[in-house]
């Protein structure tokens, strides 16, 4: 009897555990080769080897890249195919709204695990009004978000995806005016979440799993906006959780072909990194059970980033 109760137990840990979804939102650093540049990097091809790794390494479903810029998207692209991975299109009502290979926040997924329903793309604009003044709102159009809807092909259940990356700095931009573009983006992604639920009924009641790199701290006034209408992983995890910052700069080293130094993430310290997700009123919801972050030598020495991931159940 007892043999009996172990096999179902056995066999309802193995169904629990194929129900979770594993996400990961990373700003890659995706900028090509320049010797010059003596801040970071090194070559890319190194740089692209070593975050594959990371992605075979700990295998997510659904990743969310920011700074995923165009010659660096020429040779990730395949990388990602071979790793059996799909991007999400960002094309509104049949049009691209992006300069070509530009979507720099562009969310990739596995079909065997999810099933695309409907996607796009929003570039946030490129000038804000504030304090009487007209200001930078975008850095070569390379802040924006990516959206999709999927069916998880586990449990049948309809979610919301979104990949984002909001502003930082410019030279001519206060830190007080930069933080109130920031709160534009964040209003911006609350507003496009409500449009997707307006494009279908089913929509209405679906959980939302939105990350990247916000370039807010928490707390902020930006945090603020978000924490009203959705829940951060790190307050809400149930199993493992952090909250490290990012290592910063990678120093490589030309001559010798490898890196010489590298920094390490700090608890609470530089976290602009998140993974936020949003249950409705009604309908289902979701669970997150895991939120950590990657710290492998591999991701310190290939970003200025490391991997935020969520291990999430969608009920």
């Amino acid at each position: 009897m007892g043999m009996i109760n172990d096999k179902k137990q056995s066999i309802d840990k193995t169904e629990a555990q194929e129900k979770v979804l594993r996400c990961m939102f990373y700003n890659i650093y995706g900028y090509g080769d320049n010797p010059n540049n003596k801040v970071f990097p090194g070559p890319m091809d190194l740089r692209q080897q070593n975050q594959c790794k990371i992605i075979e390494k700990y295998a997510p479903q659904l990743i969310g890249f920011q700074e995923y810029d165009t010659d660096f998207r020429k040779k990730m692209a395949p990388r990602m195919s071979k790793m059996g991975y799909v991007e999400v299109p960002v094309t509104e009502q049949g049009s691209c709204i992006y300069p070509e290979g530009k979507n720099c926040e562009p969310l990739f997924y596995l079909p065997q695990r999810l099933k695309l329903i409907c996607s796009g793309g929003e570039l946030f604009p490129d000038t804000v009004f504030t304090d009487g003044v007209y200001v930078t709102g975008n850095n070569e159009k390379t802040k924006s978000l990516t959206w999709a809807v999927f069916e998880d092909l586990s449990s049948s259940k309809i979610f919301i995806s979104i990949s984002t990356h909001f502003m930082w700095s410019a030279p001519q931009l206060t830190p007080a005016q930069a933080e109130y573009v920031r709160t534009l983006n964040a209003q911006k992604v609350l507003q496009r979440i409500e449009q997707i639920r307006a494009i279908n009924p089913a929509y209405s009641s679906a959980p939302v799993i939105m990350g990247g790199d916000l370039n807010c701290k928490p707390f902020s006034p930006t945090f603020e906006i978000l924490k009203k209408h959705m829940s951060w992983c790190y307050d809400i995890a149930t199993v493992t959780k952090d909250n490290l910052g990012c290592p910063g700069y990678a120093t490589y080293d030309y001559k010798s072909g490898d890196y010489v130094k590298w920094g390490t993430p700090v608890e609470d310290k530089g976290v602009i990194d998140y993974i936020w997700v949003q249950n409705p009123n009604r309908g289902q919801g979701i669970t997150v059970q895991n939120y950590f972050t990657v710290t492998d030598l591999a991701a310190l020495t290939s970003s200025d980033h490391c991997p935020k991931i969520a291990d999430v159940v969608i009920d």
